[in-house]
């Protein structure tokens, strides 16, 4: 969709407005190009920076004034998309101009250093006042709000200033742990929410646990068909840096410089807090530093309790503590929950031989185990749990957990176990979230736990929370209700050592987790956490495991195989099979059907039909995995039978556009389109991959009867929609790119088919390789677009050296190898070689009449262009005896307007394009 100029209401008239302006001028000339293609050509156009698409959409909406380097990419290339010719340099001498007016007037409104701290109100800059903005959309994942939260003034004031009210804003708040970085972040976000359409926290921690919780924001805003994590995360980011959602994103905890890939960076306003003090260099914008409380303010916090706490007795809990915020809280929760004087407390302090923090922690555990011994049996669980919140449903699956007799009786008892929560909130050991169904236990007081309790405690603790994930464990993870407890589960699965567990069924929830994150698209975690297992439980051999290394490594094959590692994919299903052993039976038809899929990516389509006949045989499941390979072999009436055959689900997606592939195949493209209007998306559906691939069915059969503007439309749109949910070099996008690029051609548009077509070659090179027989399928479809824009020395090259590899590939008679033959003929014809041209058509008509049948519309194309080389050497009676053939069938089956119908009357000759079926 084309970006507007945005109206002077959202970018009022100044030096911004007029940069905006300027691009958008070079945007109109060059055909307003989807942001994609603009950065894809400054990918290509060396000397100059690459710049992501969704930079490109934030200039040209003005929510962003990128560096100049950036600008100047985006001009270059958008100088070199335009029809006119256009004097770069004098382009970039003026936009530099207008940036640096923009600038300038940027570094005006915002100030360039943050105030210091003991700055007198009189020489801070005035606040902005704040717009108003519709009440927030969408509010998620944020942490209960601080009820001990005081003071912090300037440092909020500081944090506003760098946010406030621009477009774009962002600041990191840094210090060592316990000084309050996250509480002031959720401070700020209570009092300023309203400001917002989308307010989302985001733990840091992780580059893990960061995706996962933008996935699930991309899912609450409806970012649906996307493949995998890093699509989604890539089209939420696209999505913020629109603009179109004024947003406050708080990345907490940061440490992982991985994180920095997964911040917008225009649209909203983000805010990081981290330890970590290189954030601080990499510019990303203010920095705000959270020192330890001062007296005042720590005063402040204890009168908020105790009005009554005397002013010698302030300093000496601030002298004995200092001005941690935590420790402070966590002393004010044991003094209220117990009712302790502060001289008690200030006496039991003094007596601990460790550091005020540590020291605080270890009275409040102590009072706890006084009061409530249940409680302090939960605490050493969390050293093993992730960091942050633990749902708390995988504390109550107790009832097939393998635990101690008094843990188990605290769990099973709701009462017992709820006042245990409670209590760990009360003396200020823990956060409970009722509403999300979470309890935390505060960072201050989980980095103690390994020294608050001895090596056997902690063994048995581990060793409960492993029993308790494996009890947790809702099985496979093929049934989507199961995804909430799966997702629970995932982020404790490394910190409890699961992987390694002794228990009776970890193994099984460790493959339900490699399984849940490859259905999820988090492919990489997939990857990681089963290269982990099946390594560590190689070593650890066990009797009647063997099935489940096997199953989980053919998960990890999987993962592989969609992030586009097939060599790695192949390997490892091919030496699982090689290790199948007579018990280990069960797993034979899986990892086969891996083999298959590895075999066709490869290319090696009649090795794979003649492993999935014998395999079809033995395990009847197999018929559609025989039914694929056979359609890509091209013998579609075989792959019909087989998909008759199949005792797959009749009702699922992925089965009717099979069947509707076959028909398509065979050339009855009225009975594909009927067969797909007949069917609905189903439960099966999660990332939309099996609804593109029947729309694109749909489209092409459309396209083949005749309604090629109808097609254009469709694959335009689907083409766009596939590249966004699965990436450019997605096997699924690129069919789609293949048909849409042929389907330009066809309908005139030579230039823009050739444009589409280069980007298809190009990822299938990518992807696959030089002589795979999808990339010299999409190569013969290339030299089509040359021929359309009148090169046809370079389609002539193109076509005899893909016609030969596809002979050496897959065959003098498949499909891809007769149309190669076909195209290759009329180069020939066009170069005035028409004896040349008669042989090799000839040779393509009656290998297609062979194997396609006498009236397949392929066929009869074929037929029509042999006509017109029969009569080009002199044969008159077999020309004319071709072409009423052609014309009589072609017309009975599409009718006269079809535009083969006319060029065989015409005299004019048909190019046949490839339209691969799906892998």
């Amino acid at each position: 969709m084309a970006i507007a100029l945005p109206s002077a209401e959202r970018l009022p008239t100044g030096p911004r407005r007029d940069l905006v302006a300027a691009m958008h001028d070079l945007y109109d000339r060059a055909g307003q190009p989807a942001t994609r293609d603009v950065a894809r050509r400054t990918q290509r156009n060396t000397g100059y920076e690459s710049v992501s698409h969704e930079t490109v959409g934030a200039m040209l909406r003005g929510s962003a004034i990128p560096a100049w380097s950036k600008v100047q990419a985006m001009a270059v290339a958008l100088a070199a998309m335009g029809v006119a010719n256009v004097d770069v340099r004098a382009v970039l001498a003026r936009l530099n101009g207008l940036w640096l007016e923009a600038r300038k007037v940027d570094e005006i409104s915002t100030p360039s250093t943050v105030p210091h701290r003991s700055a007198s109100p009189s020489n801070q800059r005035p606040a902005v006042p704040v717009r108003p903005s519709p009440p927030p959309a969408l509010v998620g994942d944020i942490p209960v709000r601080d009820s001990l939260f005081v003071g912090r003034d300037t440092l909020m004031n500081q944090l506003d200033q760098a946010l406030g009210d621009r477009s774009f804003g962002a600041a990191v708040l840094h210090g060592p742990g316990g000084v309050g970085k996250s509480a002031l972040a959720v401070e700020y976000l209570y009092q300023h929410a309203d400001r917002y359409q989308v307010v989302w926290w985001v733990p840091a921690n992780g580059s893990q646990a960061a995706s996962t919780s933008l996935v699930t924001l991309a899912e609450r805003l409806g970012l649906a068909w996307r493949s995998s994590a890093r699509q989604a995360v890539a089209e939420l980011i696209g999505e913020l840096e629109s603009g179109d959602r004024r947003y406050l994103l708080v990345f907490d905890d940061a440490a992982d410089p991985d994180i920095r890939q997964l911040l917008p960076l225009a649209g909203g306003h983000v805010i990081v807090t981290t330890s970590d003090p290189e954030w601080i260099d990499w510019g990303l914008g203010p920095a705000v530093e959270v020192p330890v409380m001062h007296l005042a303010e720590a005063a402040d916090l204890l009168r908020g309790h105790d009005p009554d706490i005397s002013e010698e007795e302030v300093v000496a809990v601030f002298h004995a503590v200092g001005g941690l915020p935590s420790v402070l809280a966590q002393l004010v929760a044991v003094r209220q929950v117990t009712g302790s004087t502060w001289p008690s407390l200030l006496a039991d302090l003094a007596e601990q031989r460790s550091a005020p923090d540590e020291a605080v922690v270890r009275i409040a555990v102590s009072r706890l185990a006084q009061t409530n011994p249940g409680a302090e049996l939960l605490l050493p669980l969390f050293a093993w749990f992730a960091p942050g919140p633990v749902a708390v449903s995988l504390l109550r699956a107790e009832r097939g957990a393998d635990l101690e007799p008094r843990l188990a009786r605290l769990l099973h008892n709701p009462v017992s176990f709820e006042r245990a929560l409670r209590d760990l909130t009360r003396y200020g050991l823990g956060r409970a979230d009722s509403v999300r169904g979470q309890i935390e236990v505060l960072p201050s007081v989980r980095q103690w736990l390994p020294r608050l309790f001895d090596a056997d405690e902690m063994s048995r603790a581990r060793l409960a929370v492993q029993a308790l994930l494996i009890a947790a464990d809702p099985g496979s993870p093929d049934e989507l209700p199961s995804w909430d407890k799966h997702r629970a589960i995932a982020p404790e699965v490394r910190p409890s050592g699961l992987i390694g567990s002794s228990l009776p069924a970890a193994r099984r929830a460790i493959y339900h987790q490699i399984r849940y994150h490859y259905l999820t698209g988090e492919y990489e975690n997939a990857v990681e956490l089963a290269q982990s297992a099946v390594t560590n439980w190689q070593d650890r051999r066990e009797d009647g495991n063997e099935g489940l290394i096997l199953v989980a490594q053919r998960e990890w094959a999987n993962a592989l195989r969609a992030l586009g590692r097939y060599d790695g994919a192949r390997r490892l299903t091919q030496e699982a099979l090689a290790r199948l052993r007579d018990d280990d039976e069960g797993a034979r038809p899986s990892l086969t059907a891996s083999h298959l899929v590895d075999l066709r990516i490869a290319g090696d389509y009649r090795e794979a039909v003649a492993l999935a006949r014998q395999a079809a045989d033995e395990y009847p499941p197999l018929r559609a995995e025989l039914a694929h390979c056979l359609r890509l072999a091209g013998d579609f009436a075989a792959a019909a039978a087989a998909d008759r055959e199949s005792p797959a689900s009749r009702g699922s997606l992925t089965r009717v556009n099979a069947i509707a592939e076959d028909l398509y195949g065979l050339g009855r493209l009225a009975d594909a389109l009927r067969i797909l209007g007949e069917s609905e998306p189903g439960d099966e559906v999660v990332d939309g991959r099996p609804i593109v691939l029947a729309r694109r069915t749909a489209a092409l059969a459309r396209r083949g009867l005749g309604a090629v503007s109808e097609a254009t439309v469709a694959l335009s749109r689907l083409h766009r929609d596939s590249t966004t949910a699965f990436g450019r070099d997605d096997e699924t996008a690129l069919a789609v790119q293949v048909s849409y690029a042929n389907t330009l051609r066809e309908s005139g548009d030579g230039y823009g088919a050739h444009a589409i077509a280069v980007e298809a070659v190009d990822g299938y090179r990518r992807r696959l390789g030089l002589r795979n027989p999808l990339t010299l399928a999409a190569e013969v479809n290339l030299a089509s677009t040359l021929r359309a824009r009148g090169e046809r020395r370079a389609a002539r090259k193109a076509d005899t050296v893909t016609h030969g590899a596809l002979v050496d590939r897959v065959g003098q008679d498949h499909p891809f190898t007769v149309s190669a033959a076909v195209n290759l003929a009329t180069d020939l014809a066009l170069a005035g070689e028409v004896e040349a041209a008669h042989r090799l058509s000839e040779r393509a008509y009656w290998s297609a009449r062979e194997h396609r049948g006498a009236v397949h519309p392929d066929t009869l194309a074929a037929g029509a262009n042999l006509a017109l080389d029969h009569a080009a050497v002199g044969n008159d009676s077999p020309a004319e005896e071709l072409r009423n053939l052609a014309l009589h069938e072609l017309e009975d089956t599409f009718g006269d307007e079809h535009p083969w119908v006319r060029a065989v009357r015409e005299g004019t000759r048909i190019e046949l394009s490839i339209e691969p079926p799906s892998l």
